[in-house]
């Protein structure tokens, strides 16, 4: 087995990083996406505030709102990425699949404040 090399001493640092509920820039970003990019980073702050607004909508705010985005985006972004490498095989239905991951994750944030 071969070690995969070390990524690029410039795209070591994040292009953003996050204070409070919003984004600024980080100095010398190289990756795609920087901060100065004023599109990218209006529709990602929009993107942001409507997460923190879905959250409030759960009573959600502070650190387990930023935890409880991280949980759903993660959901999301793994089940669309499964889907789109061709991964779900099995015949039963990817819809269906993907409706009941939404009702768990729904049931999970009502919950979110009970949890240990």
């Amino acid at each position: 087995m071969q070690q995969q090399d070390a990524p690029d001493a410039t795209h070591s640092k994040p292009c953003r990083t996050r204070t409070g509920p919003s984004l600024k820039s980080t100095q010398g970003c190289t990756t795609p996406h920087c901060p100065d990019d004023e599109e990218h980073t209006a529709v990602s702050q929009d993107a942001l505030d409507i997460a923190f607004a879905v959250m409030r909508g759960y009573d959600l705010e502070g650190e387990d709102a930023v935890h409880a985005i991280r949980f759903y985006r993660s959901a999301l972004h793994g089940f669309v990425a499964q889907e789109a490498s061709g991964a779900f095989g099995m015949p039963e239905s990817i819809e269906q699949s993907f409706a009941l991951m939404i009702r768990a994750l729904d049931v999970a944030l009502v919950a979110w404040k009970r949890l240990p």
